[in-house]
């Protein structure tokens, strides 16, 4: 029944502690009732005494007690259990988004590195999603699909959150991973089908030239939006040229791409480009798209349930077999 549960909050697992610091102060609280107020020859005679029932059951409340704070910690933890499969029918679009993971990624031209601000800017946009269907491809010598197309955005936020530099090979290689998220669309039954293409805008590696990819989306009539994530990508790329390969290459083979697919090219320093995205892609017209999610429900209340009860029998032990017990 447990084997697939999970906890949102596990953090509130500390305050198991509270119940070993419990028995350590009921355990000290009994010794001193034993100690011995009055000398007696004796207590053979008390010790073959036959205990009446308040007397073999005076432990239970603190076992309840017990068993009450660790079921409401749980409760607090938040326990998940995963849905079954489900067939989900939306109005929406199937996108893919490409992340340049490569070290060149770690610039400090932003107030964080352009790594962390492509992260924020692909979980805000997921966030604004709430229909579509979403998946993950990473790049930088390589690339890898790190999570197919999905409407579970919770899951694709937390995996976002941690992704880091030097998960693959080094390099940057646009072209692999546009060509991979091309790839993760090709099946796609939806009428409109998406890129977001996060980068630095410098393609050195690789087999697969950036252009060749763009032409293999625009063959499978999938969009790209190209998202230059340098600061100063738009001033950099006055004097670029148009070389596919090769730090020279600037944001203009991205805009190549981007108008040769019938998406758009932005620039970071621009900040309303994420907006602009948002606004684009919003003007697309949506089809109606099946998928099939898993996700996640709350399972706390068996065991809020069972809390209840042990306080009830709590209860009901001190107002009757147990009353009068110090």
């Amino acid at each position: 029944m447990f084997e697939n549960l999970t906890f949102k909050e596990p953090e509130y697992f500390i305050l198991l502690i509270i119940i070993p610091i419990m028995l350590l102060w009921y355990f000290i609280r009994e010794r001193s009732k034993k100690a011995a107020s009055i000398k007696v020859s004796g207590v053979g005679l008390y010790a073959k005494a036959p205990k009446t029932l308040k007397q073999q059951l005076r432990h239970l409340p603190l076992i309840l007690r017990c068993i009450t704070i660790a079921l409401l910690i749980v409760v607090l933890a938040r326990p998940q259990m995963p849905k079954n499969w489900r067939d989900i029918e939306t109005l929406g679009i199937d996108i893919i988004i490409a992340l340049d993971i490569s070290t060149s990624m770690l610039a400090k031209d932003f107030e964080v590195n352009r790594m962390e601000a492509s992260k924020d800017v692909a979980k805000e946009f997921v966030l604004q999603r709430k229909n579509d269907r979403i998946g993950l491809v990473l790049f930088s010598g390589r690339s890898f699909t790190q999570f197919p197309l999905t409407t579970d955005h919770e899951v694709l936020v937390k995996l976002l959150s941690q992704v880091e530099t030097g998960m693959i090979t080094d390099g940057t290689a646009i072209g692999l991973g546009l060509a991979n998220a091309v790839r993760n669309l090709k099946n796609s039954f939806s009428k409109n089908k998406v890129v977001i293409l996060l980068t630095d805008g410098v393609n050195n590696s690789g087999s697969i030239d950036p252009l060749d990819a763009g032409l293999m989306a625009r063959d499978l009539n999938i969009r790209v939006y190209a998202i230059d994530i340098r600061e100063n990508a738009e001033i950099m790329n006055e004097s670029a040229t148009t070389t596919s390969q090769g730090v020279d290459m600037g944001g203009q083979v991205l805009k190549e791409i981007a108008r040769i697919t019938g998406g758009q090219y932005f620039t970071s320093s621009d900040k309303a480009a994420l907006r602009r995205v948002y606004d684009e892609i919003d003007r697309i017209e949506k089809s109606r798209i099946s998928s099939k999610d898993i996700g996640t429900r709350d399972a706390f209340t068996n065991f809020a349930i069972c809390a209840l009860v042990a306080v009830f029998i709590e209860i009901v032990l001190a107002s009757t077999i147990l009353k009068g017990l110090p």
